[in-house]
């Protein structure tokens, strides 16, 4: 091929070739960082790749300021590096493990506080007996509360009073050591609901003292189909993405614009639509998250649920320590997946079914407290009133707001909290199942309306405060008469403004002992029984596996413990590719050597640096104090950024502090601190007046002294394995022949190339020919090669000889 720089006359023609730009790491190679994160999935690597997308997924920092994982990943997505890949810790059981909490002793446990004949009010877990007094008059509603342990105080039920229930109760379960007990659910009502006379009284529930449940993934309960004979088909249920507690108050999803098909003698399946909303929002003013429209229950339809948003998930297997998968559809959704009934996915539900309603919300069954108070269920709406204003958004179904005042319902968010699933084993219920059967009105005078009439716009807004939902104990059967006054149709409901309704997810459940201020103190860790231990060791098992998550640094920030921490080391020298930013405990120099003695740690993958460091947490200004190993990870990535993973990630050009939000070392070291780590293995973060804190060492924690002593030589060698990996792959099960062999040397001379270029190395050897793959290796089906490689040592002393001379000396 002709060169185009090449004229046809004569002349010189010089040429510019760039080598170089820096080689991008493979997309999606990154760190991994382990931990409790305030919401998410978890047990579930996830690939983030900017601060919004991780603050959506898994939340900000809270306000505590001991969330070192959420500031570990803002420090490193604030640089626009590689995706972080972000993996969740909540409690799960084992053989010996129990997660969550429990409480000794007979009188300790879950009290019931109510009043006879009437709905419970709240649920107090105590570690010593509840006793109350006081009766309900017309103008008393305060009772005398005594905790066995702690104090007797008085509560009222009135939210507006000074001595409201939660104002003079603890509702901090990690001060339960404190007071004795906490508030785990408070029903609010807009009024005092027992009736006068009725005694109060604190009964405690049987097997509810234990609270030690793996973590729960929330769901809703079964959507369910229009009555066909009174048969209510079960058609899917909804699974929340976000795991545990928060997924309880994340979101509510609608079902909306319900209506038939429209020639159901051609196609008998009808449509809806999904709307994932934000918990709190009314809906008079939604805050929609996502909107799927015009679904079907159609398997063969493009628009079939479970394809439009999917109802694939996983679930880590304990045996065999790798992921169950469940579902045919990929998720389609930040929030939600669909969980189809056996009977929606073998056909077996009637092809006009429609979504119609939900099967009941669990609540505890009767009889639970002595049958002196019943346990209510959650609320319904029961007309389209919107502070007193007749409005047709407002949607049927559970009432999450209190339409009446525009607030939170009732206490609505606690009663979607987790029970102990033990107290359900034993005699478990389910609440009042809504349908849209229940909706009732008086269309007056309408001449031709009968059952399979439409409800018009004009008719809905003619009717106004008739409209109501009035759930019974029998199937209602729809008038056809004129001027009725009775319950609607499916044909009379569907597709109008009234064929939609409102769900929250239930019983999400952390699986952590709430009781603690910080449920995964490593403290708590010096056992491999612990759930603490067993739920990181997990998350371990599951990166581990290299073929499905590459990685190039892994932190645990702030977990030290020996049973966590050495697991985690042992797992990247497993995988061999993967540098380890290791935590010890220790608050002084003197502490940490200590430390760096006992434990014998002696690894080229992994590295430790000393003091903590105070940050700048600007999302809620405040200044925290995080360990080293919350920062590093964001040295790292921008080490990698403005040179490459090779370079030395120290000193003021890279190792500088201040970029990332660090104001200052927790303790200033001085020269014979920073020397006493560094001879002892952990890297030292120094101080210097101009500057502020510098990262100043950049050893290994290997003992034996050589060129993998030190980071930047270390993480070459991790590096120019992962590429060395790449080209080697695009040969395996071709012919074992010198054209095979040419085509491997050929990519990786390219690569080691680069790597000269850029400082990596300064000299290499590579051999793969038939010097290297004898006789015996093709016989074993092996092509073997050899590289011998001159890593670039980084300077870490300057030395300078200063020779002061006489004026009659001459330089040479």
């Amino acid at each position: 091929m002709a060169d185009t720089q090449l004229g046809p006359s004569a002349g010189v023609v010089i040429r510019t070739i760039d080598q170089t730009v820096r080689p991008a790491d493979p997309p999606g190679i990154g760190a991994a960082l382990i931990g409790p994160r305030a919401k998410g999935p978890a047990f579930l690597p996830v690939l983030v790749k900017s601060v919004d997308a991780d603050s959506a997924m898994f939340g900000s920092p809270d306000v505590k300021g001991k969330d070192f994982v959420a500031y570990a990943s803002r420090a490193y997505l604030n640089l626009q590096t590689n995706p972080l890949l972000m993996v969740r810790t909540l409690g799960m059981s084992d053989t010996g493990v129990s997660p969550g909490w429990t409480e000794s002793g007979a009188s300790a446990g879950l009290y019931a506080i109510g009043a006879s004949g009437s709905n419970v009010v709240a649920l107090i877990y105590s570690s010593g007996a509840v006793t109350l007094q006081g009766t309900l008059t017309s103008s008393v509603d305060t009772l005398a509360i005594n905790i066995a342990g702690w104090n007797s105080v008085t509560a009222s039920l009135n939210k507006s009073d000074t001595n409201y229930l939660k104002k003079v109760l603890n509702t901090d379960p990690s001060q339960y050591s404190t007071y004795k007990h906490f508030v785990y659910e408070v029903i609010d009502y807009a009024q005092k609901i027992p009736t006068a006379g009725s005694a109060y009284f604190a009964q405690q529930l049987l097997a509810t003292n234990n609270f030690q449940d793996d973590y729960i993934t929330g769901s809703t309960p079964t959507i369910i189909s229009q009555p066909f004979n009174s048969i209510e088909y079960n058609l899917f249920g909804i699974g929340s993405i976000n795991a545990g507690n928060s997924s309880n108050t994340l979101i509510k999803v609608t079902i909306s614009a319900v209506k038939k098909s429209v020639n159901e003698a051609q196609y008998e399946y009808g449509s809806f639509t999904l709307l994932v909303r934000d918990f709190f929002d009314n809906d008079r003013n939604p805050n929609v998250l996502e909107t799927f429209t015009n679904l079907s229950l159609d398997p063969s339809s493009p628009n079939y649920i479970c394809r439009r948003i999917g109802d694939r998930y996983k679930v880590w297997n304990k045996s065999s320590k790798k992921f169950d998968e469940f579902g045919q559809y990929d998720t389609q959704s930040q929030y939600i997946y669909i969980i189809p009934t056996t009977d929606l996915i073998n056909q077996n539900v009637p092809t006009t079914a429609l979504p119609w309603g939900f099967s009941g919300y669990r609540t505890f069954p009767s009889g639970a407290v002595a049958n002196k108070a019943s346990f209510p269920d959650i609320s319904f709406v029961n007309n389209l009133l919107y502070k007193n204003d007749f409005n047709t958004k407002v949607c049927w179904g559970a009432q999450i707001i209190n339409n009446a005042s525009g607030n939170l319902n009732f206490g609505m968010d606690d009663r979607l909290k987790h029970l102990p699933t033990a107290f359900y084993a034993a005699s478990g219920t389910t609440g009042q199942q809504f349908s849209l059967k229940w909706i009732s009105g008086s269309i007056q005078s309408a001449a031709g309306f009968n059952t399979s009439t439409r409800l018009t716009d004009n008719q809905i807004s003619a009717m106004t405060t008739s409209i109501q939902m009035n759930s019974g104990s029998t199937f209602p059967t729809p008038s056809s008469s004129a001027g009725f006054s009775g319950f609607f149709s499916v044909a009379n409901l569907e597709n109008t403004s009234l064929a939609k309704f409102t769900l929250p997810i239930q019983n999400g459940f952390d699986g952590l002992d709430v009781t603690k201020a910080n449920p995964f103190d490593p403290a708590d860790m010096g056992s491999t029984a612990a759930y603490q231990t067993y739920a990181y060791r997990t998350c371990l098992d599951i990166i581990s596996n290299s073929d499905e998550y590459q990685l190039t640094d892994l932190a645990l920030p702030g977990v030290w413990a020996s049973n966590v921490a050495d697991y985690a080391l042992n797992m990247v020298e497993n995988r061999g590719d993967t540098f380890y930013i290791m935590d010890f405990s220790g608050t002084s120099v003197a502490d940490i050597l200590g430390q760096i003695a006992s434990r014998n740690v002696d690894s080229p993958y992994a590295a430790a640096f000393y003091p903590s460091l105070v940050l700048r947490d600007r999302l809620n200004n405040k200044l925290v104090e995080v360990p080293a190993s919350t920062i590093m990870p964001a040295v790292f990535a921008y080490n990698d950024n403005v040179a490459f993973s090779w370079f030395a990630p120290a000193g003021f050009n890279r190792g500088g502090l201040n970029r990332h939000d660090i104001v200052r070392a927790k303790e200033k070291l001085t020269k014979i601190d920073r020397d006493r780590l560094y001879e002892n293995r952990i890297n030292p973060i120094a101080t210097f007046p101009s500057s502020g804190p510098v990262v100043w060492g950049q050893k290994t924690l290997q003992v034996k002294s050589s060129a993998r002593d030190r980071i930047n030589v270390m993480r070459m060698l991790l590096k120019l394995q992962k590429v060395m990996t790449a080209a080697a792959i695009n040969i395996v099960f071709e012919p074992d022949l010198p054209v095979t062999w040419k085509k491997f040397v050929d990519a990786a001379t390219k690569e080691l190339d680069s790597i000269v270029r850029n400082f990596g190395i300064t000299d290499y050897r590579l051999i793969f020919d038939s010097t290297t793959n004898t006789a015996a290796y093709l016989e074993r089906n092996i092509m073997y090669g050899k590289l011998q490689l001159v890593p670039t040592r980084a300077g870490e002393i300057v030395l300078l000889d200063f020779f002061v001379t006489n004026n009659a000396a001459q330089f040479v």
